[in-house]
Formats: structure tokens, C-alpha cells, sequence
């Protein structure tokens, strides 16, 4: 039911969850969940403004998604279920992920740059706007902020591969 599915996030104030699809965002209800047949309802589908739905991640702190398509990357607001482009990075193509920091709200992305791959050898930082080079090739990139952190240079991005350090921030690898 869900063409090329790439994404999944659980709302836990609204008690749903999105599923990003191909074109659109599918909204779900958990329906018998403590029971021995458990399922979800879907209970909206949301048309995308752009296809080749890619990323899907929560904006912290507010009620927004960042979605990456095939064309541009969105901001999602889930409440009046509205989209609009990304204000730093709306014409971009090819964006495999897109996270914020949940203190600074600065926005780390990755889009491939090894020729015939969905790969890349670096992490684009911005505000402020900066490169991290891996040595690894990579494919998605995540801030990993432990709760009720609030120290700027306390968050660790999750890398596939090594650990390192760059500018004051740990990047760590799965």
C-alpha cells in the first residue's frame, strides 16, 4: 500500500505515524495495539508537492518534518498539514537526509557526490556553513543529542563507519 517507502516517524504528542511514500505522506493510527492483533489504520494521505519522497525527519522542538525529495527539500508542518520550502536548502536535489540539532538548530545533510553512487564522502553543515570530509562513503547523517542536553557542542552525528572529531563535535559511526 505504500509505494517506495523510505521513512517512518512516530509522533507521540499526536499519537501517529507518518510514512513517507514516494509522493505522498500516509498518516496512521496504532488501532488494538495492547491486544494480540495489533494493527495500523491509515487515517490520511497527504500529497506531496514534489515526488521522490527520500527523508523523513523531525524538526525538534517544533511540528515540523524535513522531507527530502527528488527535486527540493520541504519543511512538513504537521499541524495545519502544510508545505513549504526549506528556507536554507529549497532548490536542492538529491538530498539523502536532512537533520536539525535540537539546540543550535543547526542543519547537517548529506547528498551523494561519488559519480554512479547514492554516496558521499561529506557532511554539509550549515548555519554555520561548513564541510566535514569522512574518508568513508556515507549515505545518511544524523544528530544523536542525548535529552535535556542543552550544551551547543554536546551533539554527535551518527556516520556509517569510524569515529571521529571536527570542529568541536563528535561524529560517530553505526
Amino acid at each position: 500500500e505504500c509505494y517506495s517507502c523510505h521513512g517512518i516517524v512516530w509522533d507521540e504528542k499526536r499519537q501517529l505515524a507518518y510514512v513517507l511514500s514516494s509522493s505522498t505522506i500516509q498518516v496512521y493510527t496504532l488501532t488494538n495495539w495492547d491486544t494480540d492483533n495489533p494493527s495500523l489504520t491509515k487515517v490520511d494521505d497527504i500529497s506531496m508537492p514534489a515526488s521522490g519522497g527520500h527523508d523523513m525527519f523531525p524538526v525538534p522542538n517544533t511540528s515540523l518534518l524535513s522531507i527530502s525529495t527528488g527535486s527540493n527539500v520541504w519543511l512538513f508542518d504537521r499541524d495545519p498539514k502544510e508545505f513549504e520550502p526549506h528556507p536554507d536548502i529549497p532548490n536542492l536535489s538529491s538530498v539523502k537526509s536532512v537533520n536539525h540539532h535540537p539546540v543550535t538548530n543547526q542543519v547537517m545533510y548529506t547528498k551523494p557526490s561519488i559519480s554512479g553512487e547514492p554516496m558521499t564522502y561529506d557532511i554539509q553543515f550549515l548555519n554555520p556553513d561548513f564541510t566535514v570530509n569522512v574518508d568513508q562513503k556515507t549515505y545518511k547523517a544524523r544528530w544523536n543529542v542525548q535529552p535535556g542536553c542543552t550544551d551547543p557542542a554536546g551533539g554527535r552525528a551518527f556516520l556509517p563507519g569510524s569515529l571521529f572529531t571536527a570542529l568541536g563535535a563528535s561524529l560517530h559511526t553505526e
